[in-house]
């Protein structure tokens, strides 16, 4: 074998799962048939959920510190604010941070365990054997254990497997820029301008820079500075004094879900398995929480555990992209309505809703990733399936047997998901779980107490009230 995972694509995900396998001493080799690195990207938010993980993978600080902190979500009809959702107090922030930088520190890291990007080679075909996969790339054959495609929404892989990309294009069309404005706007908040003619969308990035998203019904729209001083001044009341247009496109959306994540030894991830519309905030998140969950369970499989291990990933992502799709769909068709009922319920009846104590904490729960559970995995015992409560720089990225504070036995994933409770700290039943589902594991079974969950930085600088 040349290496024991080939990773098709170099976007986050991509980089994501090489750096989960390089950690753990399994070799990869990431392709990517881009000549060089991609300087613009829509995605822009990364999760509290999304940090967390990438703390285990000890690049979350990187990240914090270029980016800008998002402290909540406005929903708005022109300059009336409909509802504000606030993050709530996880140990991350959501942060703002453009998809060519998350890239950078993830291409950084990676180099820095010895694994570097091969620029200009992509995957024309591969065939599956029962010991391994051998691809043909534009660089020349490659054989490997394991091929993972995160090839993005026109997957070659997924394609060369037939697998279907279940789904429909939306009927708007999303114009995109980056701008530089003088205006009174404070960053803090994404705002979301609900409009019969579309969504706008405007988010703070690092550099003074602002991100617009608007959606139009006219398939022929191309993006105008014009257009966009337009759209600001009809849908948010907003007109800037100078603004400056240093980016522009244009994009359809799909909502679209893979039949399968899987096919032997093949794998789907990131926008080869999944695409939505971007007004969840979601872009890279689920794709790299993907890269986490598959990362972990290549490198068991490698040491001989049960195949069921690999079918776990489909069963516990492919329902958390379905959710995705699922919860952006309805919020880019309410923000479009023009109908009297329709902007009854959004502009008088969402308000209300969405000042109950439960749906605002159920909301935050699900557009941070906090609230995601794999209790209908097959991995999860009575009790497990949780995120695991979770400290800054706190977890190894190992199994590990904590004791909670009644002193029971908590078995905690390598992507800080509880696995499984017992009713005592006792390495020998955590043993026991693990060698009828995981196989042979070098558990960390001290007994160190199950963490809390600790808040944000105090030294960070909170934004302004929104206004």
């Amino acid at each position: 074998m040349d290496t024991m995972v080939l990773v098709a694509g170099a976007g986050p995900t991509g980089m994501t799962l090489a750096l989960e396998l390089a950690r753990r001493g399994v070799g990869c080799r990431v392709i990517e048939k881009a000549e060089a690195p991609a300087r613009t990207s829509r995605a822009l938010a990364i999760q509290p959920r999304t940090l967390e993980l990438l703390d285990v993978a000890g690049v979350a600080g990187e990240i914090e510190a270029r980016g800008i902190r998002q402290t909540g979500i406005q929903l708005r009809n022109g300059a009336r604010l409909l509802a504000r959702l606030p993050h709530g107090r996880f140990p991350y922030d959501a942060t703002c941070l453009a998809q060519p930088e998350v890239e950078e520190v993830l291409r950084e890291a990676l180099a820095k365990s010895g694994v570097s990007v091969e620029w200009g080679t992509e995957l024309t075909d591969f065939e599956q054997g029962p010991e391994g996969v051998r691809a043909t790339t534009t660089g020349g054959p490659i054989s490997a254990s394991w091929l993972v495609g995160c090839d993005g929404a026109h997957s070659r892989v997924r394609r060369l497997l037939g697998i279907d990309f279940e789904g429909s294009a939306l009927p708007e069309v999303n114009l995109m820029a980056d701008i530089e404005a003088e205006w009174d706007l404070d960053g803090g908040d994404v705002r979301i301008f609900f409009h019969p003619d579309g969504v706008l969308v405007i988010l703070h990035q690092p550099a003074g820079v602002w991100r617009l998203i608007a959606s139009v019904k006219d398939p022929e729209r191309t993006p105008t500075e014009d257009f966009f001083s337009e759209v600001l001044a009809r849908r948010a009341g907003l007109t800037p004094r100078r603004m400056r247009i240093r980016w522009m496109s244009a994009f359809h959306v799909h909502s679209r879900l893979a039949g399968s994540y899987r096919d032997r030894r093949v794998f789907l991830a990131g926008d080869a398995a999944h695409v939505h519309s971007p007004v969840g905030g979601q872009g890279m998140n689920v794709g790299m929480q993907d890269a986490f969950n598959l990362g972990w369970k290549l490198t068991q499989a490698l040491k001989g555990a049960p195949d069921g291990l690999l079918d776990s990933y489909e069963l516990e992502r492919r329902p958390v992209a379905r959710t995705v799709i699922r919860a952006t769909e309805p919020l880019t068709r309410v923000g479009v309505a023009s109908g009297t009922v329709q902007r009854f319920a959004r502009d008088r009846v969402l308000p209300i809703v969405l000042s109950l104590p439960p749906v605002r904490r159920s909301m935050g729960q699900q557009a941070s990733g906090i609230g995601l559970s794999y209790s209908k995995s097959p991995l999860s015992m009575a009790g497990g399936g949780g995120r695991a409560p979770f400290q800054r720089g706190y977890y190894s990225g190992s199994w590990e047997l904590f004791r909670d504070s009644a002193g029971a036995g908590v078995l905690v994933r390598p992507d800080t998901y509880i696995a499984a409770r017992f009713n005592r700290l006792d390495p020998k039943l955590a043993q026991g779980y693990l060698a009828e589902r995981i196989g042979k594991v070098d558990l960390e079974s001290d007994g160190r107490p199950l963490p809390t969950d600790a808040p944000p930085s105090q030294g960070r600088v909170a934004a302004s009230e929104p206004g």
